[in-house]
């Protein structure tokens, strides 16, 4: 049976219509429900679409709590309206057909033979799925084809669930290894890009000590120029105060 498949059976007409007798006492106990929930009433709600919408969502609750239509089908009916009960509805009836499978008959002794006791015989039980189930099944065979039958079952399951194990922990190795690697990867990605902008810092410092000491060689080059200037013309006023003093000394 598959849960995802819900098959619908067909509403007449008349099962569709509520009766005026039932109709009253349904709605009653919608409103009290959703006095619970805290809502406000239904005949409170705005009219046009919305309203509409409202009032065949009631139609179909009160049809439903008076019996005249399943939760499944109260389900795909609200859906056509957006009804976010509708999806709840589904969800609740896909667990109970799960659980329906769930507690499905299983496979028992044959009581009706006079033979058979607490230790049925191993035709009436189901095949073992776990090594346990095979060693216990053995362990009360009588039958010697049976019994060696099933202990070769038990060392195949065994052998089974220790491959098992072995691929889990392969797996796990596996991974653990792929996350160091990558780990390590980034780890070097990681130092390598702070070795980059290190070196970019370092050749940014070296380039801008190199235009400081330009700059500065330029502001000594001045300086030196304006001294020279300088003396060059105290000289030359020294010599012309001597020149002077010596006409006047004639």
């Amino acid at each position: 049976m598959n849960s995802s498949k819900i098959n619908i059976a067909p509403i007449s007409k008349e099962e569709v219509q509520p009766s005026s007798s039932v109709l009253p006492n349904s709605q009653n106990k919608l409103e009290s429900i959703r006095e619970q929930m805290g809502k406000p009433p239904l005949s409170s709600q705005n009219q046009g679409t919305q309203g509409s919408s409202a009032g065949e969502a009631h139609r179909l609750m009160a049809l439903y709590l008076t019996g005249k239509l399943s939760a499944q089908q109260l389900a795909f009916k609200l859906r056509v309206h957006n009804s976010v009960v509708a999806e709840t509805l589904i969800k609740q009836s896909k667990q109970d057909a799960t659980k329906a499978l769930d507690l499905r008959e299983v496979p028992r002794a044959n009581m009706a033979n006079p033979g058979a006791g607490p230790n049925a015989d191993s035709r009436d039980r189901p095949a073992p799925k776990t090594a346990a189930e095979a060693k216990a099944q053995a362990r009360d065979c009588q039958d010697e084809s049976k019994r060696q039958k099933l202990e070769r079952q038990q060392k195949r399951i065994e052998q089974q669930q220790q491959q098992l194990v072995i691929n889990i922990s392969n797996f796990f190795e596996r991974e653990a290894q792929d996350i160091k690697g990558a780990h390590q990867c980034r780890e070097m990605q990681r130092k390598e890009k702070e070795a980059q902008e290190e070196l970019i810092n370092e050749e940014s410092t070296q380039e801008e000590t190199q235009q400081y000491l330009s700059r500065q060689s330029k502001r000594q080059s001045l300086l030196n120029r304006a001294r020279l200037y300088v003396g060059k013309l105290i000289e030359k006023a020294k010599n012309m105060v001597q020149t002077g003093a010596g006409h006047q000394g004639r």
